[in-house]
């Protein structure tokens, strides 16, 4: 497996050279009004289109920038910001790269500007990120438009290298609100406890793609689903042994996989790593496993020792594969390991 960049891991996997570059001619603008036109690719949901302004960045100038967010493997672009219809055929534009466009306008919040603090998640999340966030996954999560898809090809990407390894019959998943730290609330209490399933669904691996779009569609944007262990298979039930890392080292994720000497498939979550292994246990084994990595914890071998714990409790275990407000990254694959002891 080779050592690749995290972030780029989630942004471009299958998107074609072609279509970043067909972007950039068409928003490397400058406008009238002396302002400059751009695309930011560091974005892990999808890519941002901006209009930067003239004189200082503050604070506030920075929020109004934003303007447009194109999902490429949606091909959809949500509007943020009333601000894009000032770029010359803006919806042109989106038409010619192929896009459907949404209009999701957002205005600022009247107070606190000054006061706002971006990017200082998840401890301290800014009120107009996750507004932002909100807006964007309403737009594509929306039963007014049928044309566009809530469920993103990097989440049916794990879904069917999965499928391929264990040959189910039926997979779990689960809706559940992924929760993050400052909803800590005692020592006693880990957030990930505050995680539960909301309502399971099984679908075959033929049906998944189908099932899991009309689960997305209407679906609260605050609401992830998950990919569980309970797998039915020819044998009956067994469970996929599952990890949540904490730690955006993949040479640390690796080295645990290694020394677990479980073959399987990293996915990147976002700031850190998944695994999915494709050796099937059974619920007593998968327990044990749960169990054993306890001593694998964060931050010597980034596993996430809360979610081990809760996983513990409820008997099974969760990994999210749709993004939501409060995790807004869509998983993906990275690759397969297989390692030769």
């Amino acid at each position: 497996m080779h050592n690749r960049n995290l972030t780029m891991v989630c942004k471009h996997p299958d998107v074609k050279s072609e279509d970043m570059k067909e972007i950039i001619e068409k928003f490397d603008l400058k406008l009238d009004t002396g302002e400059r036109v751009y695309v930011n690719f560091d974005f892990l949901f999808g890519w941002e289109v901006l209009i930067r302004p003239k004189g200082k960045m503050t604070q506030e100038n920075y929020m109004k920038s934003h303007v447009c967010v194109l999902i490429p493997h949606m091909k959809t672009a949500v509007v943020t910001n009333k601000r894009f219809y000032d770029i010359p055929k803006a919806r042109e534009r989106l038409r010619e790269a192929g896009y459907i466009s949404i209009q999701r306008t957002l205005q600022l919040a009247k107070r606190g500007v000054q006061n706002t603090v971006l990017y200082r998640e998840p401890d301290e999340p800014d009120k107009w990120i996750y507004r932002r966030r909100d807006s964007i996954i309403r737009a594509i999560r929306s039963e007014k438009h049928p044309e566009i898809r809530a469920t993103d090809s990097r989440l049916i990407k794990i879904v069917q290298e999965i499928s391929r390894h264990i040959h189910p019959k039926l997979l779990t998943f689960g809706t559940f609100k992924p929760n993050v730290k400052q909803d800590y609330t005692g020592k006693e209490v880990d957030f990930h406890d505050k995680s539960p399933i909301l309502q399971f669904y099984q679908f075959s691996p033929e049906k998944v793609e189908q099932g899991l779009e009309e689960v997305c569609k209407g679906l609260p944007p605050q609401l992830a689903i998950g990919l569980t262990s309970n797998v039915l298979t020819e044998y009956g039930k067994m469970h996929i042994p599952m990890i949540d890392f904490s730690c955006g080292d993949i040479e640390t994720v690796l080295s645990t996989i290694k020394e677990l000497d479980k073959p399987g498939m990293v996915v990147a979550s976002g700031k850190s790593y998944h695994f999915y292994g494709f050796r099937l246990l059974t619920q007593e084994e998968n327990m044990k496993f749960l169990d054993s990595l306890k001593v694998y914890k964060y931050p010597s071998m980034g596993v996430d020792e809360g979610w081990v714990n809760y996983q513990l409790k409820r008997r099974d275990s969760n990994l999210r594969i749709t993004p939501s407000s409060n995790k807004f990254s869509q998983p993906c694959f990275v690759d397969n390991v297989y390692f030769n002891n």
